[in-house]
Formats: C-alpha cells, structure tokens, sequence
C-alpha cells in the first residue's frame, strides 16, 4: 500500500475512535435572577402595547396564541411545568390559557446559546370566537417552574391581533 491510500484510511481511523466532543458543564448556568423570555418571531421579549398574534391553527378548533420561550438562569430540571394565561383588561375575565410539562433545550449555538429553549406553546382562547377577541387588550403571564423549585414569570400586555390564518365567516 502507498502512503498516498494510507494517510487517508489512517485519518478515517483515527477519526472515528475520537471521543465525542463533551458539553462544557455550566453551558446554561443556574443564576440569582432567572428570567423567562418569550416570542413570536420578531426578537425576544415583549414590551407592553406590542400585538399578540393569534388565530385558528391549521388542523381547526380554537382560537390560539403561539409563544417560542427561553430561559436564562433557571436551574436545570428534566421537566418544567408552564402556564401560560391572558386576562381581557375590559372585564378580567380569563380568556386565554395553557399548561405543559415541557422539556428544554440547553442551546449552545446562535442567539440562543446558553438558555434553555423550547418552541410552540400554544396558549388556546377556548369558547371564543375570533371576532370577539380580535383587538382586546389582554394580559399575559407565563409562568415556568422547574422541578422543586420556584415559578419565574413574564408579564406584558397588548392587543390580540388576528394574523393567523384567515378570519372564519360568520354562522
């Protein structure tokens, strides 16, 4: 065999018997000031007056908000219980709502790196319909607990804007 065919099957070899890379401990460190954010799509965060999109999923049934979220600082738990809820300023009544046992991704690329991150929390608008929650003023808390710890919570408020999907007849 010439050394030109056995670098390269040297290289495979070597290659393969490597060690998968290990996770740097403390990638998503557990901080004295947790922080949960939350998205739609356009950066992270919420300043109170931004729209809250919402609309009828594409499989049907009711109305939905959904919400990308991230934590920052939250000690690590392989699961987290997350309640997601909306108040209709006009009349406090509870509009909107959701609870999830949920998984998070320790990320470690991109804008997310070092948060825990999951996507697609859907909180749904059951009993109404598009119309009558398309711009009311709401306020939303999401609330992320980690396994025997204590709830972190982000608060904003804004207006339900019907962006998704399109808006069903009238009956």
């Amino acid at each position: 065999m010439t050394l030109r065919f056995a670098f390269p099957a040297l290289l495979a070899v070597a290659a393969c018997k490597q060690a998968p890379t290990p996770v740097t401990p403390g990638l998503c460190p557990e901080s004295g000031d947790p922080v949960v954010e939350a998205t739609q799509g356009d950066g992270w965060g919420f300043d109170d007056g931004d729209p809250i999109q919402f609309g009828i999923p594409p499989q049907g049934g009711a109305p939905y908000a959904p919400f990308d979220l991230r934590l920052i600082g939250l000690a690590a738990s392989d699961t987290y219980r997350v309640i997601t809820e909306a108040t209709r300023q006009s009349d406090q009544l509870l509009v909107g709502e959701g609870q999830y046992n949920q998984r998070f991704v320790c990320a470690n690329v991109g804008d997310n790196a070092g948060t825990r991150f999951s996507s697609e929390f859907h909180m749904r608008f059951f009993g109404y319909e598009p119309d009558e929650l398309a711009g009311d003023w709401v306020d939303i808390e999401i609330s992320v607990t980690p396994e025997g710890g204590d709830p972190v919570v982000t608060t904003f408020s804004g207006p339900l804007d019907w962006v998704l999907g399109p808006m069903p007849d009238p009956i």
